[in-house]
């Protein structure tokens, strides 16, 4: 059967032609380089733990602290 008289052979023809077409790339193609630090490090003034364990408080919202209080006890 020709492909013109079978439209789902021609459909999935066109689409293998589409995807391959989108992953070919260049023939002078050279990969980025990359600075990459060897480990990762906490940015400069990172809040510790212990300022983040009652960070509901800091709002100052008298509702959302009575409700985690009470959820907390």
């Amino acid at each position: 059967m020709p492909l013109a008289q079978s439209p789902s052979r021609l459909a999935a023809l066109c689409a293998v032609l589409l995807l391959a077409g989108c992953a070919t790339v260049g023939p002078d193609y050279q990969r980025p380089t990359l600075d990459l630090p060897a480990a990762w490090q906490a940015p400069q003034g990172a809040q510790t733990p212990d300022v983040l364990s009652h960070w509901w408080q800091r709002t100052e919202d008298a509702q959302l602290i009575a409700l985690v209080d009470a959820a907390l006890a």
